[in-house]
């Protein structure tokens, strides 16, 4: 029994004094976080001056650099700059205008409306244009109550992506079950065409002027 005492004490002893010899007030942070294991693999730091020493390149895998935005990595010897961002991007700005990257913006948006003749409906369509090619449409029709809708996603290698056309069903009444209305725009001319389809084809054919552009290049 008294030899089962002796080991719990010696099992907390040692569990109680397991710091690395790193608690001292008076030893620099920077000293002590050095003495430390391999668990640093991500940090910031201010400026290059304020970068740990770089004597394990296990300890610092990734260390970001505020003043010049950049991400940096030691192998032991060294820091070296690790570049993230795409092809053509930005210098210090991972993906910045990198067009095999993660940037994906919109470079060009148009929005088009205007009454549809003959009748008290109203048409609106708006696409945006990525930098990648794909294209975010969405079309609607509506009178003085109610309006109908629907967003269409293309990616640029769709056929459709071109006049990337909205397809929605008119089924608010019951008489118009299965009846649906389909916008698209020629991006070239800026002619907007929308069609409505039940027993017979109505076509409306839109002229530019109910059209704005928007170049964000």
């Amino acid at each position: 029994m008294r030899t089962l005492v002796i080991l719990a004490s010696l099992i907390l002893a040692s569990c109680g004094s397991n710091k690395s010899g790193s608690d001292d007030p008076g030893q620099p942070a920077q000293e002590q976080q050095n003495q430390q294991g391999p668990t640093n693999f991500a940090m910031a730091v201010p400026t290059d001056a304020d970068l740990p020493t770089c004597d394990q390149p296990s300890k610092y895998r990734l260390v970001y650099v505020t003043a010049s935005a950049q991400f940096k990595s030691c192998d032991g010897a060294a820091w070296a700059v690790i570049d993230i961002k795409g092809k053509d991007g930005a210098a210090g700005l991972p993906g910045a205008a990198g067009k095999d990257g993660t940037d994906n913006r919109i470079v060009k948006s148009i929005g088009c409306s205007g009454p549809l003749e003959n009748t008290t409906l109203w048409f609106t369509y708006d696409v945006a244009l990525m930098s990648s090619g794909d294209v975010f449409a969405s079309g609607a029709i509506r009178d003085n109550s109610l309006q109908i809708g629907a967003t269409s996603f293309y990616s640029s290698q769709q056929v459709g992506a071109i006049a990337a056309p909205v397809i929605f069903t008119n089924d608010y009444e019951t008489a118009h079950i299965g009846y649906y209305w389909r916008i698209s725009l020629n991006r070239v001319d800026l002619v907007t065409t929308i069609k409505y389809s039940k027993s017979s084809e109505t076509t409306w054919t839109m002229t530019p002027d109910k059209c704005t552009v928007n170049d964000y290049n």
